[in-house]
């Protein structure tokens, strides 16, 4: 049930991230993957490509493969890179947070 949920609110996330990226021209929105070796991601990844290269904008990505300090590293990696969004899937969210707040 707790993976159920955290796969909502991400989806959640993704919806309503994506709709504020609609807005802006020319942004790059870095995606942050905990797993990238879970199916769904995959089919998500290519909706959201898809969705974000349609408005104008560049998409960019990193897999944490399920290391929370590989995905502290990827997130600073992705915002060096210029990203203007991010979207975190993260593998453990209290340890992704000081790269989210700044």
């Amino acid at each position: 049930m707790k993976r159920f949920t955290a796969a909502i609110l991400a989806g959640a996330a993704m919806s309503l991230t994506l709709a504020s990226v609609a807005h802006a021209k020319d942004k790059v929105v870095g995606v942050s993957w905990s797993n990238f070796q879970e199916e769904r991601w995959k089919t998500d990844e290519a909706a959201m490509k898809t969705a974000i290269e349609a408005a104008g904008d560049k998409y960019i990505s990193a897999d944490a493969q399920s290391n929370p300090g590989k995905q502290l590293t990827d997130v600073e990696s992705l915002i060096s890179q210029g990203a203007n969004s991010l979207i975190i899937l993260a593998q453990d969210a209290s340890a992704i947070g000081p790269a989210a707040v700044s």
